[in-house]
């Protein structure tokens, strides 16, 4: 989300749109989809929305902007054998992912941060703008690795992963067993000063053949 004046609207009609777009148009290879379309897609489809929200003439990407700015991160997860899943990433803002592995959160999309990845495009900015080049990070996820998806709300107060937060997380998500709902969303709404803003996070795990954490979830 982002400081816009109905952001929470405008992420649900970002999620919604690249939902079904990914649905509609994914590549057969996932490695070919074309990125930069399904951004733009979703942009144009915040736009309509506040076309019709705003009772306007004609779309207005500064209103849409004004009103309905959001963050997006895309990710398509593979299952590439019984225990592993190899996960298609890409975003517009500073909401980001993260691979959770040997007790250490990889930054997926930071430039140039991540020995796992490429240079990807995730410049500061927020849908309906688009930037230039937009590329996904691929990783590979195995048993005891985690996958994040989540807001700066998570994301800021997680740092590079070495403070409270970080083991908190390490402790909820590298137990024997993969934690409930409510004990995700308990640890989820940890209490930090300065940190007040949104949090959006999913997790997602290989399957386990030893029957401990996994169960994609």
């Amino acid at each position: 989300m982002s400081e816009a004046q109905q952001s929470h609207l405008g992420s649900a009609i970002a999620v919604r749109s690249a939902a079904e777009w990914l649905h509609k148009s994914l590549a057969r290879e996932t490695a070919a989809t074309d990125w930069q379309l399904c951004f733009a897609s979703v942009a144009w489809a915040l736009n309509e929305h506040a076309q019709r929200l705003l009772n306007l003439s004609d779309p207005d990407p500064v209103a849409t902007e004004q009103h309905f700015a959001t963050t997006l991160v895309c990710a398509v997860v593979e299952e590439i054998a019984l225990d592993a899943l190899r996960v298609h990433v890409a975003a517009v803002g500073d909401s980001t992912a993260w691979l959770l592995s040997d007790g250490i959160f990889h930054d997926l999309l930071a430039d140039g941060n991540s020995p796992l990845s490429p240079l990807t495009s995730s410049e500061v900015t927020a849908l309906p703008r688009v930037p230039s080049n937009i590329f996904a990070t691929v990783v590979d996820v195995y048993p005891g690795d985690v996958l994040l998806v989540g807001t700066d709300g998570f994301g800021d107060p997680l740092g590079g992963g070495e403070g409270g937060v970080g083991n908190l997380f390490r402790d909820v998500l590298n137990g024997r067993t993969v934690p409930s709902l409510v004990e995700f969303a308990h640890a989820l709404d940890f209490s930090r000063e300065a940190f007040d803003d949104d949090r959006t996070l999913v997790a997602a795990w290989p399957a386990d053949k030893r029957g401990a954490i996994g169960g994609n979830r």
